[in-house]
């Protein structure tokens, strides 16, 4: 099959970044940058592609068997990137996760493992970058391992793929889920909750919760959260009673109706559009070999949610419609394991019984 390659310099993939960002952009300047970024996004699929089967190569050497995805980075989610970092002139061709795959463990334990197992590994890609947000938790509570690679290709393979950087997400299925109702929440409400924007109440419960799974993990807390257990656990049932939090995740599960698009055999990408308008997702289906049409498709879907649709719109490659089910739960507005998460913080005195059979 054919892969996309990038077919335009960095100078003018920045160039098209910052248009995508700029609010006085024309309709001609925008079409342009429409162009130059989804190609610079699709040629990041050959690497990025390469990257997850090695992860999974290395999972399966664990003797493990896990949630292992991989999306193109969203349109929205680029404009907004650029747009927070304009003080520091962050530049699109310098974006580290346009491309990034994402394992999810069963523990923090095995978490580290997987690190571990890269690092101790000989690897024909450079590790450009590394996050330990686990050891090192965000304000906000974002808890997960980042590295990032940059990749390299054989003599006999294409260069044209060279020093394209992939982020792999190492994360627990606690933390995921805890991830998975922030987000879910920030889609419904309409809140940049995962950029650690929106209401004070919500981004601190978030912050809270975080701790309180760390703790159950025995890694370190979130900054500026409580060290005290029950102080811990007071403040998140506080904000569990004055965001009404149970029933609001409820009312989300019930709100969606899944829509899915006619079946493909072999599917190996799939592109998920959450409409808001009309509570509904719908999700097309992509052999592997159609992986630049897929793309083409997704950018059409981007444009109409920048027109204002409100839609959220997603392209990941994973197994299967049950695996795109767990590796994104919070286009199915499933928080469930989150919830039963939280009910355990709030009812069990001993940490070791919060934890939620999978």
């Amino acid at each position: 099959m054919e892969w996309a390659v990038p077919d335009y310099s960095r100078n003018q993939v920045d160039k098209a970044g910052f248009v995508l960002a700029d609010p006085a952009a024309s309709a001609a300047e925008l079409a342009w940058a429409y162009v130059v970024i989804n190609n610079w996004r699709s040629a990041h699929s050959y690497p990025l592609n390469t990257m997850q089967i090695n992860l999974r190569g290395k999972i399966k050497r664990m003797g493990k068997s896990v949630l292992v995805a991989q999306r193109i980075k969203r349109l929205e989610s680029i404009r907004a990137k650029i747009e927070r970092n304009q003080t520091s002139t962050i530049q699109l061709s310098q974006m580290q996760d346009i491309g990034g795959c994402r394992a999810v463990l069963p523990s923090s334990i095995d978490v580290s493992k997987l690190v571990a197992a890269y690092k101790g590994s000989r690897f024909a890609h450079q590790l450009k970058g590394e996050k330990d947000y686990i050891n090192s938790p965000k304000k906000d509570g974002y808890r997960c391992h980042h590295l990032i690679y940059q990749y390299f290709s054989t003599p006999k393979q294409n260069s044209a793929y060279d020093k394209l950087r992939i982020e792999i997400q190492i994360r627990s299925i606690n933390q995921h889920a805890w991830a998975t109702a922030l987000e879910a929440v920030g889609i419904f409400t309409r809140q940049a909750l995962k950029s650690n924007q929106g209401n004070d109440d919500w981004l601190r419960f978030f912050a809270l919760t975080s701790s309180a799974i760390a703790v159950m993990e025995r890694t370190p807390i979130v900054p500026e959260t409580p060290s005290n257990q029950s102080e811990l656990i007071n403040e998140i049932a506080h904000l569990c009673n004055k965001l009404q939090v149970f029933d609001v995740l409820e009312a989300y599960g019930r709100t969606i109706l899944h829509v899915t698009g006619a079946e493909t055999k072999f599917a190996k990408y799939y592109l998920v559009n959450l409409s808001l308008q009309d509570n509904t997702i719908s999700v097309n289906r992509f052999r592997i070999d159609q992986s630049e049409i897929a793309n083409i498709q997704y950018l059409e879907a981007e444009k109409k949610a920048q027109e204002g649709s409100g839609d959220q719109v997603v392209l990941v490659s994973v197994d299967s419609i049950k695996a795109l089910r767990r590796a994104y739960p919070n286009y199915f507005s499933d928080t469930r394991r989150f919830t039963k998460l939280l009910r355990n913080i709030l009812t069990k005195e001993d940490p070791s019984a919060w934890a939620v059979a999978s």
